[in-house]
């Protein structure tokens, strides 16, 4: 779950940045990798305007408020924050392409706030290759914080505990005795999906019926009637 309120996001990504920040621009000298004397180079790949464009819409206003505010009170250590933020229209290459433009052409210090499951598994290689931490990423797939890397700062708890803790409550506390999962076909579904099943099959239970879509489906008739 993200924060419920614009407010408590944009507290929650100062407190983010600065988490980061702070240590990394203390240890290291000016010159660095997306830092200079008066500025540090943050990045945002996100969906603006694909299927999920009203999540990432949202949140890339929370960190443009955070970093407005931030750089209004001196910024980090007396450098400004420049950030840049790239549609990735929920589509894995243009989450490619637009990595690789925030890496090799703006140089960034880290990524905060990368947008999409698949998006965010496709990017990470080439990012822990260039020594770019991935902070908050607007995920709660295992793969944000599993296997542990040091530049991985996930955020959420994740889809698979999510729908063990769900699944549990609904049979234990609302008395279900038939579960069925409707689940995107795509990392994020999968994890979704691997959550519900494990969480089932702990109870002695099966799933009734699994079905899966794809991102951009909006008929969902064949789904529910199954």
């Amino acid at each position: 779950m993200t924060p419920s309120s614009p407010l408590t996001r944009r507290h929650a990504l100062l407190g983010a940045a600065g988490s980061v920040l702070a240590p990394s621009l203390a240890a290291r000298a000016a010159g660095a990798r997306g830092v200079s004397d008066t500025e540090i180079v943050i990045g945002t790949m996100t969906d603006l305007s694909g299927v999920t464009a009203v999540q990432g819409t949202n949140n890339a206003n929370a960190m443009r408020l955070a970093f407005d505010e931030a750089n209004a009170r001196g910024g980090v250590h007396g450098r400004k924050i420049r950030w840049i933020v790239e549609d990735n229209q929920y589509l894995v290459p243009k989450a490619v392409q637009a990595m690789n433009k925030l890496l090799n052409r703006d140089n960034i210090f880290f990524a905060l706030g990368n947008g999409g499951t698949p998006m965010n598994q496709a990017v990470m290689p080439v990012m822990f290759e260039r020594g770019v931490p991935n902070v908050f990423p607007l995920t709660c797939a295992r793969s944000m914080y599993e296997p542990f890397n040091r530049l991985k700062f996930g955020q959420f708890a994740s889809y698979y505990d999510q729908m063990r803790a769900g699944v549990k409550y609904f049979v234990e506390r609302r008395g279900k005795k038939t579960i069925g999962a409707m689940t995107q076909d795509t990392d994020y579904g999968r994890d979704v999906l691997a959550g519900a099943v494990a969480q089932a099959e702990s109870m002695g239970m099966r799933m009734a019926a699994t079905t899966a879509h794809k991102p951009t489906d909006t008929d969902f008739n064949a789904a529910v009637t199954k």
